[in-house]
């Protein structure tokens, strides 16, 4: 028997590890992509959201929601120059708009606040957000005409406030931290099958991915080499493991050295995984892992995301909270704790998602303790 521990992505991350605070290392990365990317067209728009997102770190929440949607908006023009998606020429002299707005509107809570999304184009502009939203998921935007969400559309996939979601609101996070790993049986070896460990409800939910038979194994079911190399390769405790739902993928039985056996069932588990797996930003050796995203429903059509988009979306809730009803989010409610939650933990992880998402190999910053 025997393990590979390979996550569920078909690019290797690059982790760099910094003495630096997390921020200021991701912003020096993206200082050093304008000399090794084929266009440095994209620095005046990193450089400006530096600037808005250094302000907002040293404001006070109520401010800074609006400065770190200028700060994500500027990250995704140069993201989107980066990815070939845009051009400098077009961002600064065509019509390019937010693709996000608001109406007048009393919500009682920040959850149930709405925000207009527009599609691609329309009358001639080009709409920021679902450009976004198709290069960051690589799937078109499917609405050809405006739609609304409500902010409680989308707070159930933001990365960090979940526990603060479910307890604030009653809402309960989509988003199921995975540890997996690829096992390997035989002498010489000629089986491998993907295995993971996660909690119930995303068990549930990658059991019913279309074409995938995943299997729920029961730890009376586990042999003691099975616990042995799950608890080694995870790094995880029997008592840990005993409140995890188990899922086993089917075996893959061939006659070929293990490297290519490996990376036969490695390649299966990408597709299969294509468009529900997402890295999580802040890598942990010690417990290594990955978000099982399911697609997003809005207005009755399934999507996939990225838990950076629900943040993106959220700054720009917060910033137009700021400008437009600053009733909303009162001293001592829940909205209040919720935005300063938010502005606390999330801008960060969003910064390094930009990182990741506009570098290649995907970087993947942390401080060295």
């Amino acid at each position: 028997m025997g393990f590979v521990l390979l996550p569920p992505f078909a690019q290797s991350f690059a982790i760099k590890s910094s003495t630096q605070e997390i921020a200021q290392q991701c912003w020096q990365e993206f200082e050093i992509l304008q000399f090794t990317s084929p266009t440095s067209d994209f620095t005046a728009f990193i450089e400006q959201g530096k600037h808005y997102f250094n302000d907002a770190a040293n404001s006070h929440w109520r401010t800074a929601g609006l400065l770190y949607y200028y700060s994500f908006m500027n990250l995704a023009k140069g993201y989107l120059i980066l990815k070939s998606k845009q051009t400098h020429q077009n961002l600064t002299s065509k019509k390019v708009y937010h693709g996000l707005s608001v109406k007048t509107q009393l919500p009682v809570d920040i959850a149930s606040f709405e925000v207009d999304i527009s599609p691609l184009q329309a009358s001639g502009a080009v709409n920021l957000f679902a450009e976004l939203y198709e290069a960051v998921v690589g799937s078109g935007w499917p609405f050809q005409s405006n739609i609304t969400i409500k902010t409680a559309d989308i707070l159930p996939y933001c990365a960090d406030i979940g526990d603060e979601v479910e307890r604030l609101y009653n809402i309960r996070t989509m988003l199921g931290f995975v540890q997996s790993l690829i096992r390997t049986s035989g002498v010489p070896i000629n089986i491998a099958w993907f295995e993971a460990v996660t909690d119930a409800a995303t068990a549930s939910r990658m059991q019913q991915i279309p074409g995938w038979a995943l299997q729920v194994i029961t730890l009376e079911q586990l042999t003691y080499e099975d616990k042995f190399e799950l608890l080694l390769a995870l790094k995880r405790t029997a008592l840990s493991l005993s409140s995890k739902t188990i899922l086993r993928g089917n075996q893959t039985s061939k006659m070929q050295e293990k490297q290519s056996l490996v990376a036969e069932v490695h390649h299966e588990t990408c597709k299969n995984l294509n468009g529900y797996a997402q890295p999580v930003v802040y890598w942990d050796d010690d417990r290594p892992g990955w978000y099982f995203v399911p697609k997003i429903q809005i207005q009755g059509t399934s999507m996939p995301w990225h838990p950076m988009l629900s943040d993106y979306l959220l700054s720009f809730v917060l910033s137009s909270i700021v400008r437009y009803s600053p009733h909303v989010v009162r001293p001592s409610t829940k909205d209040f704790l919720l935005a300063n939650a938010w502005c606390a933990q999330s801008p960060g992880t969003t910064l390094r998602y930009f990182l990741s998402l506009s570098t290649n190999p995907p970087i993947m910053v942390r401080r060295l303790s």
